[in-house]
Parts: C-alpha cells; structure tokens; sequence
C-alpha cells in the first residue's frame, strides 16, 4: 500500500491529467469539427454558457464569472478541507482517488469559464425524445467520481467518521469553540463582504444599468456566500473540538490521578487531535504521583 505522501503526488498527477486530458479533447473538437450523429447520441462542438446539462446558459456574463469565480473557491476549498479532516488515512486511498476525479473535473470546468466565459461541451445524448443533455469530458468525470464517492463514503463510513474513537458531544467548551468558529465566519464574511463590494463596484461602472442583473448578482453572492458561511461555521467547530477536546481529557485524567489509589489511569490522546505532547505530560505527573505515595 502506498504511503500517504506517495498517495498525495499520486492525486495530483491523477488532478493534472483529469484537466489536460479535458482539454486537449476540446481543442481537438475545436479544432477537427467532427461530425458523428446517431438518433440519441452526437459529437458536435458547442459553446455551453452555463453549468453541467446547460442550466445557466440565459445568466448574464459577468453574474456566470463572479458565479464561477466563486464556485471554483468554494470547489478547492471542499476538497481540501474534506481531505484534511476526514481522509488522510492510507487505507481511504480509493475513496479519495474517486472525490479526486470528481473535485478536480469541477475545479476544470469552473477554471474554463472564468477564463472564457462559457465552455466547450461536443457529447449530446438525447434522452427517450424528450430531453437533450450536452456534455464533456469533464462531466463524465464527475458523474463517475460522484457515483463512486457515495459508494466509498459508505463502505469505508466507520474509517471517515471515525465511529469506533468519537467522543459523546462535539461541543465540548461551548464558549470556547463557538468563539472560534464566529471568529471564523466574521472573518470569511468581511472577506465575502470586500469582494462583493469590489464586484458591485465594476458591475456599477462598466456594465448595463439592469436591474436583473443586480438581482442575479445579489442572488449569486448570497446563496454562496451562506454556502461558505455553513462549510467555514462547521470547519470551526470542528478544529475547535480537536483542541478542546484533548484539554478536556487532560483534565478529566487528572481528576481520576487524584481519586486513584492504587491504579494509575491511562491518558491518550486521539490520532487527528492537538497537543500530544499532553501524553507525556500526563505520564510525568503519574511517576510524580507514584512515587509521592510512596515516600508518603
């Protein structure tokens, strides 16, 4: 089994060729123009301004690149904090290869239409008659990374969530953990707030005084804005937790030294929590309480 380093290089090639791949497919298409139509399948280049399937396509240009700009934040900032949190185990290496396909297809499609403000989709499937669905080779690698990342996330459920060492609350210090995660969420929207207003501005001053396309922007901002708001509110609960959490047991271990007589409690700390050095700690202070009942 690959180490989690090796794993990680590993991904990013996968990432890499995912996008190149992508690409050089559409250049081919652009360029080549071929034709290959059956009744519910074609291969003809078209310029998809919207989303996966073609929703979107009607938005106004410049709501699509903020939209995007924004998607493609939100899209790396999932993948690695999902990564970080719950997969860094060597033997989570299929489920992440799966979320990798899916990840960075997104992240490639979302890069092309900033740059571009559309993308390319040459695979039409017309479904029983009744509907038309343009497609690239970016999507295909999000249907099949999708399908087999749900599939992963329950096989492998007990070692993602880490079912057999969870503790019984999440909120452990509740002053402290909601501290940092409104810290948190402030921060990031202050940030959501700058970038916004910075948007507003060039939308008021370069483009058509259209009331539908302030609603549309507005619309865009706060939808994902209260996405990123959720993600980074959880995000600090969790890291919270992870510091909380060992202190927590500190203390508790301490209280159980103190009421011990003869056996000497156990303290450990869990493998994706903070301060292990509390470990050492913790046996320092049960040599020092041993041989204090001893000498007393």
């Amino acid at each position: 089994m690959l180490s989690l380093k090796r794993q990680n290089i590993f991904l990013v090639l996968v990432a890499i060729s995912i996008f190149l791949f992508d690409q050089l497919t559409k250049l081919y298409v652009i360029n080549t123009q071929p034709f290959i139509s059956h009744p519910n399948f074609t291969i003809t280049p078209i310029e998809n301004f919207g989303i996966i399937f073609g929703l979107l396509e009607d938005t106004h240009p410049f709501v699509r690149i903020v939209f995007f700009s924004l998607v493609f934040i939100l899209i790396i900032m999932s993948y690695f904090i999902i990564d970080y949190l719950f997969l860094d185990n060597v033997k989570l290496f299929k489920l992440r290869l799966s979320l990798t396909l899916y990840f960075s297809a997104v992240a490639g499609n979302a890069l092309e239409r900033i740059n571009s403000g559309s993308v390319t989709d040459f695979i039409q499937i017309q479904i029983f008659n009744f509907k038309t669905y343009f497609l690239n080779i970016a999507d295909i690698f999000q249907l099949i990374g999708l399908m087999i990342s749900i599939y992963y996330l329950f096989k492998f459920k007990d070692l993602v969530w880490n079912l057999t060492s969870k503790r019984k609350n999440f909120i452990i210090n509740p002053k402290f953990q909601y501290q940092i995660a409104r810290f948190l969420v402030l921060t990031t929207l202050a940030v959501g707030v700058l970038v916004g207003a910075l948007a507003y501005c060039y939308l008021n001053i370069h483009m058509d005084q259209e009331s539908s396309v302030y609603q549309s922007f507005f619309l865009t901002w706060i939808v994902l804005m209260a996405v990123i708001i959720v993600i980074v509110f959880i995000l600090g609960l969790y890291l919270s937790h992870r510091i909380a959490g060992p202190l927590y047991g500190f203390e508790k271990y301490l209280e159980r030294l103190d009421s011990s007589e003869n056996e000497i409690p156990q303290f450990k700390i869990r493998k994706k929590d903070y301060f292990n050095q509390l470990e050492t700690m913790a046996r320092k202070v049960a040599l020092i309480k041993k041989n204090s009942d001893k000498n007393g």
